[in-house]
């Protein structure tokens, strides 16, 4: 969600169902619902079962209300929206960022994914310091 253009591991999996691949998100940031904890998981359908059986023991379910809100966030048309307003914003801060530390005269080695940056501190600077 927050690479422009957004990418998921999942079209790199031919058959989840032969892997012990999960793939997790939540909705705090990447839906936009801050402070709500619902969360994803995708993984195969053994894994799946064996997961729910113990977040169902361990932490008795999740609430109905909270079911019904996460069905809202993962409407097609507000995760459309969402694919397309997160990495504009997250793109324009980075930019914002990477700038500002270029011109404090950090050398940057970023890639260009997530919203991180990598710097490497002039001279004999320490994180400590820096910080």
């Amino acid at each position: 969600m927050f690479h422009d253009k957004p990418v998921s591991s999942l079209e790199y999996i031919r058959d989840i169902d032969r892997t012990n691949i999960f793939v997790t998100g939540a909705c705090t940031k990447g839906l936009q619902a801050p402070g709500i904890r619902i969360g994803w998981c995708i993984a195969s359908k053994a894994n799946i079962e064996i997961l729910g059986n113990f977040a169902t023991i361990q932490t008795g379910g999740v609430s109905h209300l909270s079911q019904l809100y996460a069905i809202k966030l993962f409407e097609q048309s507000r995760v459309a929206l969402a694919r397309k307003a997160i990495p504009t914003f997250y793109g324009k801060q980075r930019a914002r960022y990477a700038k500002a530390f270029k011109e404090l005269g950090l050398e940057c080695h970023s890639g260009d994914g997530g919203f991180y940056h990598w710097f490497k501190l002039p001279g004999k600077l320490t994180a400590k310091v820096f910080n």
